[in-house]
This record gives structure tokens, sequence and C-alpha cells, in this order.
């Protein structure tokens, strides 16, 4: 393996705790409190609470999939 090679598989040192505790812990970077979306008249969402932290992957579904 030549040293370019070598250096792209260094493994990194985890530099933060793991586990669940640790995203809780971060500030959010994404805060929603109570949205809610209508659309002729209709609910489509419906007082909304989310928070999103820094390294989290986050993505809603309807019910079509979009």
């Amino acid at each position: 393996m030549n040293r370019q090679a070598e250096h792209a598989v260094e493994k990194k040192r985890p530099t933060e705790q793991t586990g669940s505790r640790a995203w809780r812990d971060r500030p959010p970077v994404v805060q929603i409190h109570g949205l809610t979306k209508m659309i002729r008249g209709k609910a489509i969402v419906n007082r909304l609470d989310l928070e999103v932290r820094a390294g989290e992957i986050f993505g809603l579904l309807g019910p079509n999939g979009a």
C-alpha cells in the first residue's frame, strides 16, 4: 500500500462521547414549536414540535412517500 492509500484509510479517533446521550447534550440547530400548516382549510401539519441537533440526519415522509 502506498503512503497516500495508508493515509486515506487511517481511522480517526473519536473525540466526542458516543451513545444516545451525546446527541441529547448537543444544542439544537433547528427548533420548531407548534407549527401548523393549513391547505384549503385542512390542517396537514398540526402543532408540530421538532428539534434537530448538529450531526443528526432527519427527514419527513408523507403518506405518498414525498
